[in-house]
């Protein structure tokens, strides 16, 4: 019997763990970027073999049994199928199981019960399971398709209410985006924002300051409840296949931490949708749960 290693490959990194047949962890890898929208899938399996070796090491060596690798866009069969091709040329004849960064997401929050994953980082989604293996998926499509309540959209709707509020009003604001963009004037601000669109996480990291400043600033106030709204509204779409009545919510994502204004903000919106609720934070990592799938899918 050998390592079944579990991998979350990231827009930022590779993280990979492996484990032993009681599901126990023994050693864990971090590499480079592993995304394949982001960086190609030659170099996403280049990255994610990388991790890989360096949990093999960390647990002391031995044989591939297979590995479950969760990546953003693995939902599509044929990304999964480009995937496994380059894949199985740094694991010949090791069984893969790819999934969507979600799956295994869901599935180390909750190890295959009942429950509702959402995230909130650059884009936003969320999964929701009953506990007997079906999923119900919302969101997660990119900021051109919505990403409503994510990084990106709080930094897109901020600059939107500012140059439409009074100048009174928004130019606290205003003038955070002229510094961060460059510009002198109110109105560069469009074209400026528009040349950077077409890098999402750029944009989406100016969440992060935003939402430190949305105790003084009303209007920020005002952009955090209606992403809180919309994270919600993420929940009950995954909530309503399976009458989920009071479902157990797990936060992943750098802008749902347990001290942010926004998380806040997502449990008094969530408690008015989905009553009796809990928030929680995930059991266990997306990697691990990719390799519990990656277990589950060979018995």
């Amino acid at each position: 019997m050998g390592w079944i290693l579990g991998v979350d490959a990231g827009g930022s990194k590779c993280a990979a763990v492996a484990v032993d047949a009681s599901a126990a962890e023994r050693g864990r890898g971090i590499a480079g970027p592993g995304n394949p929208n982001g960086v190609g899938f030659e170099a996403a399996s280049r990255e994610l073999w990388s991790s890989c070796a360096q949990a093999i090491a960390a647990a002391g060596g031995g044989a591939i049994e297979r590995v479950g690798v969760g990546f953003a866009g693995g939902g599509s069969p044929r990304a999964r199928a480009t995937l496994a091709r380059e894949l199985a040329t740094l694991l010949p004849g090791v069984p893969l199981f790819l999934c969507s960064d979600l799956e295994c997401g869901l599935e180390g929050a909750f190890g295959g019960a009942a429950g509702i994953l959402v995230v909130a980082g650059t884009g936003s989604s969320a999964l929701g399971g009953d506990g007997s293996g079906r999923t119900q998926r919302a969101g997660g499509y990119g900021p051109r398709l919505g990403d409503e309540g994510s990084g990106y959209w709080i930094a897109t709707r901020a600059l939107a209410l500012a140059l439409e509020a009074p100048p009174l009003e928004g130019e606290r604001l205003l003038a955070f985006f002229r510094e961060h963009f460059a510009v002198e004037a109110d109105l560069d601000l469009p074209s400026a924002f528009h040349r950077a669109a077409d890098r999402p996480a750029q944009i989406a990291a100016l969440a992060a300051p935003l939402i430190e400043r949305s105790g003084a600033e009303p209007l920020l106030a005002r952009v955090l409840d209606e992403a809180a709204a919309h994270l919600a509204e993420l929940a009950v779409r995954c909530a309503r296949p399976f009458e989920l009545r009071a479902p157990r919510i797990a936060c992943i994502g750098g802008l749902l931490g347990a001290r942010s204004p926004l998380r806040a903000r997502f449990a008094r919106a969530v408690a008015q949708v989905l009553p009796g609720s809990e928030l929680t934070d995930p059991a266990r990592s997306p990697e691990w749960g990719a390799a519990q799938l990656a277990r589950k899918a060979a018995l």
